[in-house]
């Protein structure tokens, strides 16, 4: 494991641990020990990379159809850049520019996919983001479905009503408590579930309410 590997899920511990829970297996941010070493952190690493990689599967067949104006079959700065941030433009270049012609054709994009780094890379930037998003709603530890339908709409701009914000929230309260983030496996449960809606606004596709 990198180092910025290991900073950044500590980073996202830390917040998940400020509610009063750390993931299941691991130990409080003020160690200096890696979180990927715990066996329960690797099945949640493993079970995200799955996510991630699934989501950049299906972000190639969009750019080509919806970005790819030329129809040259390749994907260029400017082209990808459109409802972006510049960290993701560079980070989509960086990881799939494979000759860095400053292009992006398909198998160059499959083979990125097929290795560990890309898929690793995006990996923490889905914790990046969510320790930033959560962390206002984890500071009061008080996370309760009132700030779950606050997440979802503004952070994450899905479309969630009353009933799919109670079906969610009951799945991931595990000791029915009524707030979320206040028990073991928690922080994970929620990690895992919000992953792929937080990574699809990141790269700007289409997402529906988190399943």
């Amino acid at each position: 494991m990198t180092k910025t590997s290991r900073v950044l899920t500590v980073a996202l511990a830390a917040v998940l641990a400020g509610c009063g829970v750390a993931p299941q297996g691991t130990v409080r941010p003020s160690s200096v020990q890696s979180l990927r070493a715990q066996d329960d952190h690797d099945v949640t690493h493993a079970k995200l990379n799955a996510i991630v990689k699934t989501v950049l599967g299906e972000q190639l067949p969009y750019l080509m159809t919806n970005a790819d104006a030329d129809r040259n079959g390749a994907i260029q700065r400017a082209e990808y850049a459109p409802g972006r941030d510049a960290a993701m433009v560079d980070l989509f270049m960086a990881q799939f520019d494979g000759n860095r012609d400053g292009q992006v054709v398909a198998p160059e994009y499959q083979r990125a996919l097929a290795a560990t780094e890309s898929v690793e890379a995006y990996h923490h930037v889905v914790e990046e983001r969510m320790s930033a998003a959560i962390k206002p709603y984890a500071a009061d530890k008080d996370f309760d479905l009132t700030e779950l339908r606050d997440y979802m709409t503004r952070d994450l701009g899905l479309t969630a009503d009353w009933p799919l914000l109670a079906r969610i929230f009951a799945e991931l309260d595990l000791n029915q408590d009524e707030k979320l983030l206040s028990a073991k496996g928690e922080g994970p449960a929620f990690l895992l579930k919000f992953a792929r809606p937080q990574l699809q606004r990141a790269l700007a596709l289409p997402s529906d309410p988190a399943r």
